[in-house]
């Protein structure tokens, strides 16, 4: 498993603070459920309502292994949440994304399919909860 690179508190905000419906989710992925903005901690909170769902998220990536094709990515929650980066572009500790993809879970907890990222960078005045 991951040791932590980055400290807790420097995590990234969401500028969406619940799950709610993204107008520039891309819906041409199919899936049971449509896209959610949302925060690592509801996910794991409530994980029936997300396992099977797109959702976007974006934080820091705080550790990043690219042999085995994983990540966490940590929000403005502080919690990391595991990424599957199989399909993906490498992505390094450090990066600040933006990732689509669908919640599955697996032995280890939940995990992120992702599908698709962008690079983003959040200055000051993010904005938050």
């Amino acid at each position: 498993m991951f040791k932590r690179s980055i400290p807790y508190g420097a995590s990234l905000c969401l500028l969406r603070c619940a799950p709610q419906p993204v107008e520039d989710f891309d819906r041409s992925m199919p899936g049971p459920k449509t896209g959610f903005a949302s925060i690592v901690a509801q996910s794991v909170a409530d994980p029936g309502t997300y396992v099977g769902a797109r959702i976007e998220i974006y934080g820091l990536v705080i550790q990043s292994d690219l042999t085995a094709r994983e990540l966490l990515l940590e929000d403005v929650s502080q919690r990391p949440l595991r990424v599957d980066t199989h399909n993906l572009s490498p992505i390094g500790t450090g990066d600040q994304v933006e990732i689509q993809g669908v919640v599955q879970q697996d032995a280890d907890g939940l995990v992120l399919i992702g599908e698709s990222f962008k690079r983003v960078q959040v200055v000051a005045g993010g904005g938050c909860c």
